[in-house]
């Protein structure tokens, strides 16, 4: 049996993993709600020489523009170099972003920011649940979900009240230290991210069967005859063996999966109609 002396294993370690992943969708939440605030200021107005509301909208709705564009293509990303590497990836785009929007000088360069930035969203609100799904059992599956979405939440209240305490900020920075803030917690994930266990599934799906089935093993308690350990080892391996050779495309989806793509689809939808991103809208204009 190998020792587990010193290092985390078993829930620990998944949750563990799984709430600092979750930064990549706090990020997003984060990026949903700081604009709200700014938008108002006086020191941003009178910077920004009273900006019509079509500067304004662009302002915040540039973002989603830029995780549309990356969003799609995250799935492709995460194949090729892995759902670590596109996690850093994520955090890193992201953290430029940032410090374009801090820095900005005029309202082209805070569209560019806000676009770079949304590129990083895309990739990081893609990945973080594919790669929660692909570290966890079955029976964990659900509640890091809930982990997840929850970190998409706090990211948004975070936003608004650290916007609401740099409001009293008498200069730039009452605008400026909020789109900072994104760059400190980008980094931070870029950074952890280089520690986190890569996908099993995507190890697998690549050869490297030994480094995927320590990655398992560590998830279900360090020992690498757990039959639990293997028993998902071989569930995965069937299953990637299976889907070799198949083609991978948005084409295949909706004939393979079809009504799991609309349930998935209607669900995020009406989530957008009913519930805290809809509430977003009302708040930001």
């Amino acid at each position: 049996m190998t020792s587990t002396r010193g290092r985390l294993v078993g829930q620990p370690l998944l949750y563990a993993v799984s709430v600092f992943a979750s930064l990549g969708v706090f990020l997003f939440g984060y990026d949903q709600g700081v604009m709200s605030g700014i938008i108002t200021g006086p020191h941003f107005r009178a910077y920004f020489k009273n900006p019509d509301a079509f500067q304004i909208g662009t302002m915040v709705a540039v973002l989603e523009v830029g995780a549309f564009i990356t969003a799609v293509a995250a799935g492709r990303v995460g194949d090729i170099i892995g759902r670590k590497g596109t996690l850093f990836c994520g955090a890193l785009v992201f953290t430029v972003g940032g410090v374009v929007q801090t820095f900005t000088n005029g309202f082209g360069i805070m569209i560019l920011g806000r676009v770079i930035s949304g590129f990083g969203v895309g990739l990081l609100s893609t990945i973080v649940p594919i790669y929660q799904s692909e570290i966890s059992p079955p029976n964990h599956r659900g509640a890091l979900a809930c982990v997840e979405f929850t970190g998409n939440i706090i990211g948004y209240s975070f936003s608004v009240w650290f916007d609401y305490f740099c409001s009293f900020i008498e200069n730039d920075w009452s605008w400026r230290l909020p789109l900072f803030m994104q760059c400190i917690i980008g980094a931070i994930l870029a950074g952890g991210s280089l520690l986190l266990p890569e996908s099993p599934r995507w190890l697998i799906d690549i050869d490297q069967d030994e480094a995927g089935m320590k990655i398992i093993a560590d998830l279900h308690g360090g020992d690498p005859d757990d039959l639990g350990a293997l028993a998902e080892f071989r569930e995965i391996k069937d299953k990637v063996m299976e889907e070799r050779g198949q083609p991978r495309s948005y084409a295949v989806m909706w004939v393979k999966y079809k009504r799991r793509v609309l349930l998935a689809m209607s669900s995020q939808a009406f989530a957008q109609l009913a519930s805290l991103p809809g509430n977003i809208v009302d708040q930001i204009y």
